[in-house]
């Protein structure tokens, strides 16, 4: 692969938006002693503060996630520049977006998620419920040197809180519009004092829901979630701990709410002998597409439809303290389950189709790691991984009852053939991946001031898939005029995918206030499988003159691997009253993969891949403790991404990749004070958060964009000086911004974003 050059505009920007930041929104004199919190990261595998740490991270402690109201990956995505989060289809689908690499579906993600020092094996589950956690902290850039496969974009450590020798807990009760309702219980206390440790947390959320369906007479985004977690810490001697962890979610919603909104009007297709098409000839002629930014068209669709997701994880991890250092030993299992029913396209009134999937995922993982002291100027971490995964998949098409479906439209490892709402086609793969890595970093103090370190990952990927499609819903395919038999069932493909991950990194500190360091990194994305046969039904698609099929369809996707080069700067000032962060990045992608749906008649959902894409941009972000009482953030981020090659659509190079807005921008402000409440001493707080996600575009061809959505959110809040009594009020969405969050061009249907949410909860701490 090749690194293009940083393009000569973005740091001259970067350096006069941080000279300005500084000149015109900082002061030069204070006169409060407050200083900003001091936060200690682990994205390096060790304990670093987070103004030392030569990483682009952003860290939420346990006080930002229960001030800002962190309950789910959207609430703590939404605070950080360049990063995004597409909630889309259910509950159980939400893909993070970061510096222009994209989740898809059916793919492994670009963030590698690490819970308790576990790494988690499937995405399915990246979308859980947030609660009793401490710290969680987003790491962007290339981590796979560390974090394995599927960190090319990032990394998420979350913390959660640990067991304590004395006994505490904590509940909360809440109640909000749409019907919502929710419930959380924890408890921590030592079962043999001073040696093993436990605490428990139970979390429950109920909503009838927030977007009514104009069809049903009802919210058409119900949703239900009764969540739990035990944790075990065992210490039987200063030089061995056991952390043992469990964790279950049943998680219920509706699925399939989209809106179909393309309009005669709104077609961007033309004529395929036009000589300025932006189709070759022979391909459709005409392509449907909706307006981005239409949202006139209401919720209507004939059926509620239906997601459940139950999601298991186990882990135990082990830790030898000896004189060179710690032995870690890493074991996890997850089992999870992903069951959705609903309409198919193009949901209106009227009976459609009915869209069935049924994913269902199995994991094992071991993990050995030495990590050295952090004593001496040479420090190091060696390590190996493995993992083997069970992944069923499958996708059919079942009748609509006239709007009245039964428990056959939920989907199950088998075709539907007995009922009203029987399958008309049916497609399933049965995936078995095995894979293995060894890793290393090495840190080395070249001086007091300058820092040397090293990281390499090999990951090795082994895919192997068998059709599970019955012979009878797998009919031959005809292309002009020539038969072709699809691979049929017990079908065996095998795959593997492979790459070395180095990272190199040099810190240059010249004082505690002054952290800046330089980057260069690789990652890797595992390529896969299409569903079989993919191929050879767009060819007839396409041959039909069937509208919106892409070329380049194969039956399997190529792996993704980035190249990046980042500067960054970590500044304190005036004592700690001022943190300023700045970050300047090249990324080439190769390979870059994208998702594309094929409506009925295909049902094909499949993964093509755009040959090279460059992306450049930067990060600023600022706090400041402007009195003892008030935090003020801001943060900015910027992202200019190109297709340079795709020859699947030479007529997309060019244009921007799609899903990451253009820009992004963060703005905040935390007020706290102490007052009197009759004769009771008491404390409260102001929050606002305010986002702006800039223009942005969800297809190569650049169709139409989303216009720039601005959202804020609110909490207030009291408590007794003690925090045993506190009441909390919130808003998200605020300003019930409309709009939406995934947009499909085509065949032009569109997913809403949540609509404004209001409520409190009351806490009690023991």
């Amino acid at each position: 692969m090749k690194v293009h050059n940083l393009r000569k505009a973005a740091l001259p920007v970067a350096i006069s938006v941080i000279t300005t930041s500084i000149a015109s929104g900082i002061p030069l004199a204070y006169a409060q002693e407050s200083v900003l919190e001091e936060i200690v990261v682990t994205a390096r595998s060790r304990a670093e503060s987070l103004s030392d740490s030569p990483v682009t991270v952003t860290a939420f402690s346990e006080s930002t996630i229960q001030s800002a109201g962190i309950e789910s990956m959207r609430d703590y995505t939404s605070l950080i520049p360049n990063v995004t989060l597409v909630e889309t289809q259910s509950s159980g689908f939400a893909f993070v977006n970061v510096r222009g690499l994209s989740q898809l579906r059916n793919t492994d993600p670009t963030v590698a998620l690490v819970i308790d020092g576990v790494l988690s094996s499937t995405p399915l589950a990246f979308s859980q419920e947030i609660f009793d956690v401490e710290q969680i902290e987003f790491l962007k850039g290339p981590q796979g040197a560390l974090y394995g496969r599927n960190a090319l974009g990032g990394a998420i450590n979350i913390r959660t809180k640990q067991p304590t020798n004395e006994l505490e807990g904590k509940a909360t009760f809440g109640a909000g519009n749409g019907d919502y309702v929710n419930g959380l219980a924890v408890v921590s206390g030592p079962i043999i004092d001073d040696v093993l440790l436990g605490r428990a947390a139970v979390s429950y959320k109920d909503a009838e829901g927030w977007r009514d369906n104009v069809t049903l007479g009802r919210p058409g985004n119900p949703y239900t979630d009764q969540s739990g977690r035990a944790r075990l810490v065992w210490t039987p001697s200063e030089t061995f701990t056991g952390d043992f962890r469990a964790s279950y979610s049943d998680m219920e919603s509706g699925a399939f709410q989209f809106v179909s909104s393309a309009r005669l009007g709104t077609f961007f297709g033309v004529i395929n002998d036009n000589p300025s098409s932006i189709f070759p000839p022979g391909h459709p002629l005409f392509v449907a597409t909706a307006d981005p930014n239409d949202v006139s068209v209401p919720v209507q669709g004939n059926l509620l439809g239906y997601d459940s997701r139950e999601a298991l994880n186990l882990s135990m991890k082990l830790d030898w303290e000896m004189g060179f250092g710690t032995i870690s030993a890493i074991t996890s299992y997850d089992d999870v389950e992903n069951a959705i029913g609903g309409e198919q396209p193009h949901y209106t009134p009227l009976p459609q189709a009915v869209n069935a999937q049924y994913r269902a995922s199995e994991a094992i993982a071991q993990e050995f790691r030495i990590t050295s002291t952090d004593d001496g100027a040479f420090r190091w971490i060696v390590g190996a991984y493995a993992i083997q995964t069970e992944f069923f998949f499958s996708t059919s098409i079942l009748v609509d009852d006239n709007g009245n479906p039964n428990k056959s439209t939920i989907p199950t490892r088998e075709p539907n053939r007995q009922s009203p709402n029987q399958s008309v086609s049916y497609n399933a793969d049965d995936n078995d991946n095995f894979a293995y890595a060894v890793f290393a970093q090495f840190n080395y103090d070249l001086t007091d001031t300058l820092e040397l370190s090293f990281s390499g990952r090999y990951d090795n990927d082994e895919r192997e898939q068998e059709v599970m499609t019955p012979v009878d819903y797998n009919p031959p395919i005809v292309v002009d005029g020539e038969e072709y038999v699809l691979p049929g069932l017990g079908t065996v493909r095998n795959e593997e995918y492979s790459s070395f991950q180095p990272k190199v990194t040099l810190k240059y500190q010249p004082t505690d206030n002054v952290n800046l360091y330089a980057t260069y990194a690789q990652g890797f994305r595992s390529g896969g499988f299409n569903p079989s046969g993919s191929e050879v039904v767009a060819e007839a698609a396409i041959a039909a003159g069937t509208p919106g099929v892409p070329l380049g369809v194969e039956d399997t996707f190529e792996k993704e691997e980035t190249e990046n080069i980042e500067l960054g700067a970590k500044i304190t000032l005036f004592d700690g009253r001022v943190r300023f962060n700045a970050a300047i990045f090249d990324t080439t992608v190769d390979n870059q993969q994208l998702f594309n749906f094929i409506s009925d008649p295909l049902n094909k959902q499949i993964i093509r891949n755009i040959d090279e894409v460059s992306i450049q941009g930067y990060e600023l972000d600022v706090a400041w403790a402007a009195t003892d009482n008030l935090i003020l953030t801001a943060a900015y981020g910027k992202i200019d991404s190109e297709i340079e090659e795709f020859a699947a659509a030479p007529w997309t190079v060019g244009n921007q990749t799609p899903l990451n807005p253009e820009d992004s921008v963060n703005l905040g402000f935390q007020y706290n004070d102490e007052f009197s409440l009759g004769s009771f001493p008491m404390s409260g707080f102001l929050r606002v958060d305010y986002q702006r996600l800039g223009t942005t575009w969800w297809e190569p061809e650049n169709f139409a964009p989303r216009d720039p959505v601005e959202l804020i959110n609110v909490r207030m809040g009291i408590s007794t000086l003690d925090e045993k009594w506190a009441l909390t009020l919130w808003a998200k969405n605020a300003t019930d911004e409309n709009y939406f969050a995934e947009v499909t061009n085509p065949p032009s249907f569109n997913f809403y974003a949540p609509l404004r949410r209001v409520g409190a909860e009351i806490t009690y701490r023991f």
